[in-house]
């Protein structure tokens, strides 16, 4: 069996294990922002997505929820770690996996989860002012990109159809969904199902910023794609 330089770095995300050195080597952001300072924040970003939007579906449909709620968690608690954020990086799942109980606590309902989307995609609110959906909120830099992007879109892509499913509890007020997307514009409004991460702040759910933005990546990447 042939497995790439891509599989081995996601097996890194998987086991929720450091990148090594080797691995961060600078790569353009497919979101074209400016570049981050901390560049193991920037590449490690971009090593969890690749991982949520081209393996996780393909270990879903072979190991089943468990897998792909572990590779979620896995990327939470890196991109955590990253961000400074010590709480949640030294959370430990110690339910839901193969031999463990099942993970229980509350989770959003379906319309909760389609709400937050829709907000993070309406281009008539700032994504500056999106701090009460998403933890931590977007950095001024962030945000201008957002809103540019969001605006290109409205009216093409979007608004778009959210289609929720898979939504579980996990550890320390966390909870894990499934989220694909459809719309008028064909495969430009398209989606596969992806994992999502959120988290319960106050009794409020939000959606963790790595997983906003990397939902935000894959819209855009749809809009402005060549369709062959």
């Amino acid at each position: 069996m042939f497995i790439d330089r891509d599989d081995i770095l996601n097996l890194y995300v998987v086991a929720n294990l450091p990148l090594p050195d080797a691995a961060l080597t600078p790569t353009s952001d497919p979101w074209d922002m400016p570049t981050h300072t901390n560049r193991h924040f920037r590449n490690a970003r971009l090593r969890i997505h690749r991982a949520s939007r081209r393996s996780v579906q393909v270990l879903y449909k072979e190991h089943g929820y468990g897998t792909f709620m572990k590779i979620a968690i896995a990327a939470l608690m890196l991109s955590a770690s990253i961000a400074g954020i010590t709480a949640a990086a030294q959370a430990q799942a110690d339910c839901g996996d193969p031999g463990q109980d099942p993970c229980t606590g509350p989770v959003p309902t379906v319309d909760e989860v389609v709400g937050i989307m829709q907000q993070l995609t309406d281009p008539n609110t700032p994504a500056a002012n999106k701090g009460n959906i998403v933890t931590p909120g977007f950095t001024p830099e962030e945000a201008g990109t957002i809103d540019d992007h969001l605006h290109r879109m409205d009216g093409y892509t979007l608004p778009l159809n959210f289609i929720v499913t898979n939504i579980q509890p996990a550890p320390d007020n966390f909870a894990g969904a499934t989220v694909a997307t459809n719309g008028r514009i064909g495969l430009r409004s398209w989606s596969p199902p992806g994992p999502i991460v959120l988290a319960n702040e106050g009794g409020r759910w939000k959606l963790t910023h790595h997983s906003a933005m990397s939902a935000l990546d894959a819209y855009w990447y749809n809009t402005v794609r060549p369709v062959v």
